[in-house]
């Protein structure tokens, strides 16, 4: 019996859920459709679930379940000769380097996706691999190759009106200019990344560009309102495992016993109050 039909709904009812953030419910409906690709041995549509399921893992902090996906999704692109999903899924996979702190494999893999970007002119997978590198020369500390590519990917966000791009170009130049010093314009750039991700009900972004609000109130001398920040941000239920454990690291530093009960209502909370007030 031909299933694609459902397998089609399965993973559209997958991406919904993920862009919700809600991924204990995306997980079973990207796994269903995969597991009907597989019984319809229908390869071509295994690649965008199996992706998908390596993203989830690594918000999960499951990542050598996602590295399992990732390389199975790249080993399919690879023999079906599909471009641009081998941009995409070398481009996931290099996250997996990042989480293992192996920088330079990151950055090696990366270059590698970013040529095939640029081959079949991808600018979505161009952007992401500009805003993955600057992440790598972030935690090199490489600030100014940092602020590059994250302007970099901001241009082609604007160019393209990927409001995505734009949030994580935001958010990596807001991360850069806190690591270089320059605090005022850390919180301009995480202040519009913010209520941009706010806006488009993006929470899981919106979790993340907080973490680095509070860091940078932290070093404002705000320890209340970045207390604050962070501990509403590590009770969210969209925060992915790696900055939450950033939040949670922050915290302690600074003497203060993180609240891990969850509760989406502060964060989003705090967001609309400051997303409310005009800012220059």
């Amino acid at each position: 019996m031909d299933t694609s039909g459902e397998a089609q709904a399965a993973y559209l009812k997958g991406i919904v859920l993920n862009r919700m953030a809600d991924y204990d419910r995306a997980e079973p409906a990207l796994q269903h459709a995969l597991s009907l690709a597989r019984e319809n041995k229908n390869i071509r549509r295994m690649v965008a679930p199996l992706n998908l399921l390596g993203d989830i893992a690594c918000i999960k902090g499951q990542y050598n379940k996602a590295e399992v996906f990732f390389k199975e999704g790249l080993e399919i692109a690879t023999q079906l000769g599909d471009r641009f999903n081998q941009g995409i899924l070398l481009n996931n996979l290099a996250t997996l380097f990042h989480y293992s702190k192996d920088y330079d494999m990151e950055r090696e893999v990366l270059l590698e996706s970013l040529a095939i970007c640029e081959e079949i002119g991808d600018q979505d997978g161009i952007a992401l691999a500009y805003n993955n590198l600057s992440e790598v020369y972030m935690v090199k500390g490489d600030f100014e190759q940092a602020i590059r590519y994250a302007e970099m990917g901001l241009e082609i966000g604007r160019q393209i009106g990927e409001e995505w791009t734009i949030i994580v170009s935001l958010n990596n130049l807001g991360e850069a200019y806190l690591g270089s010093g320059k605090l005022q314009q850390a919180m301009e750039h995480l202040g519009k990344a913010i209520c941009l991700a706010y806006e488009i009900e993006s929470l899981d972004l919106v979790a993340r560009i907080a973490v680095n609000i509070g860091r940078v109130l932290y070093k404002e001398g705000k320890d209340q309102e970045a207390c604050d920040w962070l501990q509403a941000t590590i009770q969210h239920s969209a925060i992915e495992y790696d900055h939450q454990q950033i939040a949670i690291l922050v915290l302690k530093e600074h003497q203060e016993k993180p609240i891990l009960e969850q509760n989406d209502e502060i964060l989003e909370k705090i967001v609309y109050i400051y997303c409310s007030r005009p800012h220059n």
